[in-house]
């Protein structure tokens, strides 16, 4: 259920990083 929160998460903190 929160798979594509997951998936969203991973995309910021690759811009973070």
């Amino acid at each position: 259920m929160y798979s594509w929160i997951m998936l969203r998460n991973f995309e910021l903190w690759l811009h973070v990083i």
